[in-house]
C-alpha cells in the first residue's frame, strides 16, 4: 500500500509534525506504514519532522521535500524487497537523522539532501551520496560501498567506517574525526581529512585524487592503472612510503614539500613536483622509463638515476646517473655530478642546459653522451 505523510493537523501539500506510529498522519488513514509491501512518501512545502517513535519495516521510502526532517533516533528502520518493493530509500533534498539507531535496506540508500549521524548509528545496503553526510559524533558504520560526489564530513571525536571503502566520485572527504584503519578509500575528488593511526589503503583511480589532510607512513598509497588516475600529495611536511608508478596512466604529483621513506621507482609514469614544492628521497629515485617532470624542485642529495626524461630543473648538489638505457635531461640542471654508468645501452642526453662540476667519465664501450 502507498501511503504519504500529512501529520495529525496538516494535509499532504501543508504536512505538520508528528509521530510516525500516528495513524491519522497518514494518507490513507489507515496508517502506518509497517509492511514490507508498503511505499512510503514525504513530500509538501512546510517545515515538519517525522519521528520514528518505534522501529518499523516498510518496502519503499521517498524523502522529496527539501522541509522535512525524518528522525531515526534510536531506532531501527528496515527498508525491505521481500514483499517485491525495491526495498530502498532515497533522500532528493530533505534531513534524516540516526541518532543511535539504524537504518537497514536491501536496496540501498541514495542521497543528495542531508544524512546525519551522532551517536552509534548504521547504515546498510550501501549508500550513494551526492548531498552531504555529516558525522557529528559517536561512530558510524556503513555496510556495503559507500560512492560520494558530494560532502562527507566527520567531526573531531566521531568515526566512519566502511569495511568495503569509500569510493570517491568527484566528492570531498574532510572534517576533524576519523576514518577506521579498515575502511580504504578510492577513486578521485578531495580527500580532506587527516590519517594520524590506521593502515588504510588510498588508491587514485579515474581522475585526481588530492590528499589536503596529513598522513603518515602506516597508509599505504596506490595509483590504479587507469586513464588519467593522479595521486596528488598536497599537505605540506608528509612523509610516505614508495608508491607504485609502473604505466603512462599513473601520475604521483607533489604539489606541497615531501619526503618519500625509501627508493622510489617510476617505470612508464609520471612523478611531478609542482612549483614550490621540493620532494626530498634519500634513498634515490629511479627512473625506468618514466619521467620526472614539474616547476618544483629536488633535494640535495635525492639522487636520480635510470632511464627515461628528466625535464624538471635541478640546482642542488647529489647525482644524475644515466643506467640502462637513455636518460634524457631537457631541463636546466647544475650542481650535480652527471655520470654514465657501465651497463649496456647507457647514455646520457644533455637536451636542455646542463653544468656538471667534474668530467664526465665514459671509458667503456657502453657508455655514451649526447649532446
Amino acid at each position: 500500500m502507498a501511503f504519504q505523510w500529512k501529520g495529525t493537523t496538516g494535509t499532504t501539500v501543508a504536512p505538520s509534525s508528528g509521530n510516525w506510529s500516528a495513524a491519522a498522519s497518514w494518507q490513507p488513514g489507515n496508517g502506518p506504514p509497517s509492511a514490507a509491501n508498503d511505499i512510503v512518501t514525504f513530500g509538501g512545502t512546510t517545515t515538519y519532522t517525522v519521528t520514528l517513535d518505534t522501529s518499523e519495516t516498510v518496502g519503499v521510502v521517498t524523502l522529496n521535500a527539501s522541509n522535512a526532517t525524518l528522525a531515526i533516533g534510536a531506532n531501527t528502520l528496515t527498508i525491505s524487497n521481500s514483499k517485491g518493493q525495491a526495498g530502498t530509500l532515497t533522500n532528493t533534498a530533505g534531513t534524516i537523522s540516526v541518532a543511535g539507531g539504524t537504518i537497514s535496506t536491501t536496496g540501498g540508500i541514495s542521497n543528495s539532501g542531508t544524512i546525519s549521524s551522532s551517536s552509534t548509528s548504521s547504515l546498510t545496503g550501501g549508500l550513494s551520496n551526492s548531498g552531504t553526510l555529516n558525522v557529528t559524533g559517536g561512530s558510524l558504520t556503513v555496510t556495503g560501498s559507500l560512492t560520494d560526489s558530494g560532502t562527507v564530513s566527520i567531526s573531531s571525536g566521531a568515526t566512519l567506517t566502511d569495511t568495503s571503502g569509500i569510493t570517491l566520485s568527484g566528492g570531498t572527504l574532510s572534517g576533524a574525526g576519523l576514518i577506521s584503519s579498515s575502511t580504504n578509500v578510492t577513486g578521485s575528488g578531495t580527500l580532506a581529512i587527516s590519517f594520524t593511526t590506521g593502515t588504510n589503503t588510498i588508491t587514485a583511480s579515474g581522475g585526481t585524487l588530492d590528499v589536503t589532510g596529513s598522513v603518515t607512513t602506516s597508509q599505504t598509497f596506490a595509483i590504479a592503472n587507469v586513464a588519467s588516475s593522479r595521486l596528488k600529495l598536497d599537505h605540506s611536511g608528509v612523509t610516505v612510503k614508495p608508491i607504485s608508478i609502473t604505466t603512462s596512466n599513473q601520475t604521483l604529483e607533489i604539489a606541497q614539500n615531501a619526503t618519500i621513506n625509501a627508493a622510489q621507482t617510476v617505470s612508464g609514469g609520471t612523478l611531478a613536483v609542482d612549483s614550490s614544492a621540493t620532494l626530498t628521497d634519500a634513498f634515490g629515485i629511479t627512473l625506468a622509463g618514466g619521467t620526472l617532470s614539474g616547476l618544483g624542485s629536488i633535494a640535495a642529495n635525492t639522487n636520480i638515476s635510470g632511464s627515461g626524461t628528466v625535464s624538471l630543473s635541478i640546482s642542488t648538489a647529489g647525482s644524475i646517473t644515466a643506467s640502462g638505457g637513455t636518460l634524457d635531461l631537457t631541463g636546466t640542471v647544475g650542481g650535480r655530478t652527471l655520470a654514465i654508468d657501465t651497463v649496456a645501452g647507457s647514455l646520457l642526453k644533455i637536451d636542455g642546459t646542463a653544468t656538471t662540476g667534474s668530467a664526465i667519465a665514459i671509458s667503456d664501450s657502453h657508455q655514451t653522451l649526447e649532446i
